[in-house]
């Protein structure tokens, strides 16, 4: 059993799907005696029966790891398994109760004396504080994790951890510094022969930040120097950026065929964080009546996650086709919760200032003119004066002619 299981960890730390959903299998079935390797085999089998999609099942095997850690005075191993119980949640979208199992993975790290998997707790948590919309917490944690993977000389685990930090830089507007962490990230991938999805990632990271800054082609020639993505969500992500990149340059026929190519992979791909944003978003390429039904189910599975950012574009979307449908009292009411989600919905996958100007847009074409321009006047001091010390010098003109946050510079010191 001991060999299956080694087998199991090491395919799921390279997410070798086929290979851990055997050995975990596999390891299950062998008879032992041994409480603390069953235990191990069972939370192995749990993050391989979530990521094969048996989320329900997946869960189950968790109650039963849960009940048998009671038992476990062994603070590494307890460590260990709160980790994979972690990752279950995680998939789930059950994000409270991964950070939960996070911090317990911490504390039983801690006692352990294991800096690697204290690191990888903090490293993970600050994933979670950034989908729950706490981005300085996301911050303050992911800089904790760098400095223990500094001390462990930890170069792979540092870089995966510095992708966390540049999204949490990148939540907060802070894009100079955003920058710096995403040209290291460059630096690594080159240096190390990096795989093709981390090269991808990095690629993603960066034309996020070339797109808040106002630079489209900047960010579809990062999209253009990695390899083409291949796996769902990776495409997903991929068309997303070059629809938003296609929106800033006025191509509207661009962009909508990129949200309808994106809707076929979304079929069967979850609810996490960044498929329910790929839903809402992509809601645009489909009839009226279509859309509205998908972002009202966008909406119920992001308040029950707890996924502000995601939320907040389903109710950008619909607010914005509420005013197509010549529903303004429906568009002005999502408006107005879109403008309470300003700060929990600071996320990657959301750009503050979009967030803003949305809302002004609405505001203007709903006819609500002193709303408007009291949301301008906040977003001014909310938005612009605390990002725009952060915009490089190069790039200020392009950021303050943002196409996709006009709105927000109309009438500003009426």
């Amino acid at each position: 059993m001991t060999l299956r299981l080694e087998q199991a960890n090491v395919a799921l730390a390279a997410q070798d799907l086929a290979t851990l959903q055997v050995a975990s299998r596999a390891a299950l079935q062998e008879p032992t005696t041994d409480p603390q390797l069953a235990l191990r085999a069972q939370a192995l089998h749990a993050t391989a029966l979530v990521y094969d999609g048996s989320h329900a099942q997946a869960l189950r095997v968790v109650q039963q790891v849960r009940q048998g850690l009671t038992a476990i005075a062994n603070a590494r191993l307890a460590a260990e398994l709160e980790g994979h119980l972690a990752m279950v949640f995680n998939v789930c979208g059950r994000t409270r109760d991964c950070v939960q199992a996070l911090q317990r993975q911490l504390q039983h790290a801690h006692a352990a004396g294991d800096p690697e998997q204290e690191a990888t707790a903090l490293a993970s948590m600050a994933s979670q504080h950034h989908n729950l919309g706490d981005c300085e917490e996301a911050l303050n944690t992911a800089q904790q994790a760098a400095a223990l993977y500094r001390r462990l000389g930890s170069a792979g685990n540092a870089f995966a951890n510095n992708l966390n930090l540049s999204q949490a830089l990148l939540s907060l507007n802070q894009y100079g510094a955003a920058r710096a962490v995403l040209d290291d990230a460059v630096g690594y991938c080159q240096r190390e022969a990096a795989s093709t999805e981390l090269r991808q990632i990095v690629a993603e990271a960066r034309a996020h930040l070339w797109l808040r800054l106002g630079n489209p082609k900047a960010a579809l020639q990062e999209l253009a120097s990695a390899p083409a993505p291949t796996a769902p969500r990776r495409r997903i992500q991929h068309l997303l950026l070059q629809a938003q990149a296609a929106q800033l340059q006025d191509d509207a026929e661009t962009a909508g065929r990129c949200w309808a190519a994106v809707q076929p992979l979304l079929v069967g791909a979850g609810d996490t964080l960044m498929i329910l944003s790929a839903r809402a978003v992509a809601s645009a390429a489909l009839p009226a009546a279509a859309a509205l039904q998908q972002l009202q189910a966008v909406l119920q599975a992001a308040t029950h996650a707890e996924f502000a950012a995601a939320r907040a574009h389903a109710l950008m979307a619909r607010a914005r086709l509420n005013v197509k449908l010549g529903q303004p009292a429906a568009a002005l009411q999502d408006a107005q919760q879109l403008w309470a989600l300003r700060k929990p919905a600071r996320h990657l996958l959301l750009d503050e200032g979009l967030l803003c100007a949305a809302v002004c847009e609405v505001a203007d074409a709903c006819g609500d003119a002193p709303w408007a321009q009291q949301v301008r006047q906040q977003a001014q001091q909310l938005f612009v004066q605390a990002a725009l010390p952060h915009v490089p010098a190069a790039e200020l003109d392009g950021w303050r002619a943002h196409a996709l946050r006009r709105s927000l510079w109309v009438d500003v010191a009426r």
